[in-house]
Parts: C-alpha cells; structure tokens; sequence
C-alpha cells in the first residue's frame, strides 16, 4: 500500500504542463572576492496540484540532479553557463485563481565554506 502511494505520488508530480525549451534561463555569478565556492540549489513550484516541482542544483559546469562534488562548485569570480530551465517551470501556475501568473523559482545558496552572508 506503501508503495502505491509513493509511486502515484511520484507520478503525479510531472502531471503538470510545463513550458517548452527556450523560454527562460538562468545563470549564476559568484562575484570575486567573496572567498566562498557557490553551489545553487533551485526549486521550481509549480504552484498548482500536485504542489510540488523539479529540484535542481546548479554549478560551474551545469545542473545536476543533486548537490555535486564542491570541486565542481562556482568559485569566486566565476559563473556558471546558461541553463535552460524552461521545461521544469509550469505553464500554467495559479494565483488567486487568475492564469496570468509567471511559476515561481526559488534559488537556495550552499557555500564552502559555509557562511551566512549570500552575494549573488
């Protein structure tokens, strides 16, 4: 029964129609001086049933699908490319029940080391 519900709950997360490729970027820069590797962690909330989105991490060479090896993380100075990020953001997000309303992102920053002061 477990299992059941992990599987549709899994499922129903890509359920949602999302935007095609080409329709927005992001990329990051880790301005010099900061003296701390920049790891981004970006979550994509559909913000409509099932509630929640695709979770990705970005580094100096790309996305990845969990946190890399910091040695792969933006240095101070660097940035990372652009990455397509349109096919994880949902077309049709709600608000107050009003269409015209842009999916949000939010972007979380793991440094190394650690430090509770974020420039971006």
């Amino acid at each position: 029964m477990i299992t059941l519900l992990l599987t549709t709950l899994f499922l129903s997360s890509q359920t949602y129609q999302r935007l095609e490729p080409g329709v927005w970027y992001l990329r990051v820069t880790n301005p010099p001086g900061t003296g701390h590797k920049l790891c981004v962690r970006v979550y994509f909330n559909p913000n409509r049933p099932p509630w929640w989105g695709d979770v990705l991490y970005l580094a100096r060479d790309g996305e990845y699908g969990e946190p890399p090896p910091k040695g792969r993380w933006i240095n101070p100075g660097e940035r990372s490319g652009w990455i397509d990020i349109g096919p994880h953001m949902s077309r049709s997000p709600l608000f107050s029940g009003s269409p015209c309303y842009l999916s949000p992102v939010f972007l979380g920053a793991m440094t190394a080391p650690s430090s509770d002061v974020l420039h971006l």
